[in-house]
C-alpha cells in the first residue's frame, strides 16, 4: 500500500495554461513529463506540528503561569519581593516572545521550513545557554541548580523532538536543479503577464 501523501510544494503559476510544452513547476509537472516533484508524506508532517505545538503549549503555559503568579515561582530563582516578582514576569514576557515563531511552523512547517530552522537555534541556544549557566553555578545553591536542571531537561527534549520532526520534513525528491528550472520558468511566466 502506498505511503499517504499531502503537500506538493515549490511555486506554482496562477495559469498552468502560460507553461510551454515540455517546462516543469517542480510540483508541477506538464503532462508530457515525468518530472519528480517535493513531496512529504501527511504523517511527518502531522509529527511535526505535533511537536513543535508540544513545545509551545508548554513554553505558553509556562509564560503565561509567570506572568500572572510570579510569586509562585521567585523561590525557584532565589530572588524575592518586587525585583522577584518584575524578573520572573519578564521571564514570562521573553518566553512570549521567543514562541512568536512556533505558529506559522504549527501550520505548515515544510512551507516555513527557514522559520523552523529558526525555531531551532533559538532552541538550541536555550539549551546551550541553560547548560552554561547551570555547569558554572557555585556550590550552595540547590534551588537555582534544580531549577536550571528543570528548563535544561524539558529544553533539550524539546531541541531533540523537534529536530526529528525538522529532518522527517525534508523533501526526499527536491534537487537543486529541478529548483534553478522552477525559478527560470517562474521568472518567464511572471515576465509573460508583465
Amino acid at each position: 500500500m502506498a505511503e499517504p501523501t499531502q503537500y506538493i510544494y515549490r511555486t506554482q503559476p496562477k495559469r498552468p495554461e502560460m507553461l510551454t510544452p515540455g517546462a516543469t513547476v517542480v510540483g508541477m509537472p506538464a503532462p508530457e513529463t515525468a518530472a519528480r516533484v517535493d513531496v512529504v508524506p501527511a504523517w511527518r508532517v502531522w509529527f511535526a506540528r505535533a511537536a513543535v505545538a508540544g513545545v509551545f503549549i508548554v513554553n505558553v503555559w509556562c509564560a503565561l503561569a509567570f506572568i500572572i503568579d510570579p510569586e509562585s515561582y521567585t523561590t525557584g530563582f532565589e530572588i524575592i519581593g518586587v525585583p522577584g516578582r518584575v524578573t520572573v514576569q519578564s521571564f514570562g514576557i521573553l518566553f512570549l516572545m521567543w514562541n512568536a515563531t512556533y505558529p506559522p511552523v504549527m501550520w505548515d512547517p515544510v512551507r516555513h521550513r527557514t522559520l523552523f530552522a529558526v525555531v531551532l537555534i533559538q532552541q538550541a541556544i536555550g539549551v546551550f545557554g541553560e547548560l552554561a549557566l547551570w555547569a558554572t553555578l557555585p556550590p550552595g545553591y540547590d534551588i537555582l541548580l534544580a531549577t536550571g536542571l528543570r528548563f535544561l531537561r524539558f529544553d533539550a527534549a524539546g531541541l531533540a523532538i523537534m529536530a526529528v520532526a525538522f529532518l522527517l520534513t525534508r523533501s526526499r525528491h527536491a534537487r537543486p536543479e529541478e529548483r534553478r528550472r522552477s525559478v527560470r520558468l517562474n521568472e518567464t511566466v511572471a515576465g509573460r503577464t508583465a
